[in-house]
């Protein structure tokens, strides 16, 4: 009983951290699920749109590498739905509220570089497969 009382908590937290490595080291991620483009969508509007979308998420690379949160309040207020998603092996922010919680823990980071695996755009969607590398501040 005692030896239960001291490591189970040991060995449940390292249960957690070995599902944690496996999920983000070890495993592929499976094909992301997009949705597609209403029939009849034109190449023009299609191409109008992403290069819309282009602008927005510029906006949010330099926000994510500046902290700057004056600029983050307004680009919650200007660019963010309720009902947007930021999803990683790690985390799930759900709309504007969660949202503004990631982007204030920006302000302590030193560096961070992003690596575009693909992008999915639909009507009124965009998925991005990123890589986040991120440095801390000391």
């Amino acid at each position: 009983m005692v030896f239960w009382s001291l490591f189970g908590p040991f060995l449940i937290w390292l249960a957690l951290v070995g599902h944690v490595v496996y999920q983000v080291a070890v495993q592929s991620p499976g094909p992301i699920k997009t949705t597609g483009w209403p029939e009849g969508t034109s190449e023009s509007m299609k191409s109008t749109l992403i290069s819309n979308r282009k602008y927005i998420l510029q906006d949010f690379v330099d926000l994510m590498k500046t902290g700057d949160q004056a600029k983050a309040k307004k680009f919650i207020e200007n660019r963010i739905t309720d009902d947007f998603v930021w999803e990683d092996p790690m985390e799930k922010f759900v709309g504007k509220a969660e949202f503004a919680d990631l982007l204030y823990l920006c302000k302590y980071v030193k560096d961070i570089e992003f690596k575009t695996f693909s992008e999915h755009h639909s009507t009124h969607e965009m998925i991005l497969d990123w890589s986040l590398k991120v440095s801390q501040q000391s």
